[in-house]
């Protein structure tokens, strides 16, 4: 009989600050009114009242077990998860953090009006009107400038877009508060770029760590503990070889970390996905 095993949570000290997602679902079945469904919109599928969004192309759902399951504030993180595939999910790393946002932004907004269709944008016009305003006041900015540079550092301005996209529901990094230091942020990421310029947002989601190199999930972690990923959890962990096959993994239940299981198989669990670990190496499991 396999043993059983207790988890800890794994922390992310630095990653507080980025948050958990911006846009929080509420209770708005209210009076029995069906036009209240629409202030939903990203947290919930409604395009209009009393007619569900169609499904996504991608629903990180599909890949977590008895997601179905989940209470209203994962089910945000799921809709966020979503949200920024359809956004950003097929542009390279070298590019999403590289490019400045007079070409990045380009790029993106094109797909504001097709996450909206999906339901996930509660208002893509402001929406549009934020990344044109981020694309003209910050022409020459990257993405990994907002993420390592002090809030001193950054035009007032520009980190109002930022804060303002953000409350979109769109998980752009935010620069750093006051007194900390930018070295941990700014390692992490040149680690992730030089180890893995090629890889994507969705595919932390859809490539196993069974098929990846251990440099590129030891990135992906470690850009997760400063921040820059840690807004997505799930109560879950990776239960690495703790599959009902001999060698697969399995999610289990546990506090503050996350899990998935991309298919095909559903067997082996996601780049992005936190290891369990125990809360006694030396004991059971």
């Amino acid at each position: 009989m396999k043993k059983s095993r207790h988890y800890r949570k794994e922390t992310h000290p630095e990653g507080q600050e980025e948050g958990r997602t911006s846009m929080t679902r509420r209770a708005m079945l209210t009076g029995g009114s069906m036009a209240a469904l629409g202030a939903m919109v990203g947290c919930g599928h409604t395009t209009m009242p009393g007619r569900p969004a169609p499904k996504p192309p991608f629903d990180i759902r599909d890949s977590v077990p008895d997601a179905a399951l989940d209470d209203d504030c994962l089910q945000c993180i799921y809709d966020t998860v979503n949200r920024m595939v359809l956004l950003i999910g097929d542009i390279a790393f070298i590019d999403l953090f590289g490019l400045p946002m007079g070409s990045l932004v380009p790029r993106i907004a094109p797909r504001i009006s097709q996450a909206a269709g999906y339901g996930l944008l509660r208002n893509p016009d402001r929406v549009e009107e934020l990344a044109g305003a981020l694309q003209s006041r910050a022409r020459e900015s990257t993405i990994a400038d907002f993420f390592i540079s002090p809030r001193s550092q950054v035009a007032p301005d520009t980190l109002t877009l930022l804060i303002q996209i953000r409350r979109e529901g769109i998980q752009i990094p935010l620069p750093l508060s006051e007194g900390r230091s930018p070295e941990p942020r700014r390692v992490a990421l040149e680690q992730l770029v030089e180890a893995a310029p090629d890889l994507t947002f969705q595919e932390l989601f859809t490539r196993s760590k069974e098929e990846t190199p251990q440099n590129v999930t030891a990135a992906v972690q470690s850009i997760r503990i400063v921040g820059l990923f840690a807004w997505w959890n799930n109560n879950r962990c990776c239960d690495r070889g703790g599959g009902a096959v001999p060698g697969t993994d399995v999610c289990v239940v546990n506090t503050g970390t996350w899990c998935n299981l991309p298919g095909p198989s559903r067997s082996f669990c996601s780049i992005g996905s936190d290891i369990c670990v125990p809360d006694n190496p030396n004991g059971p499991g």
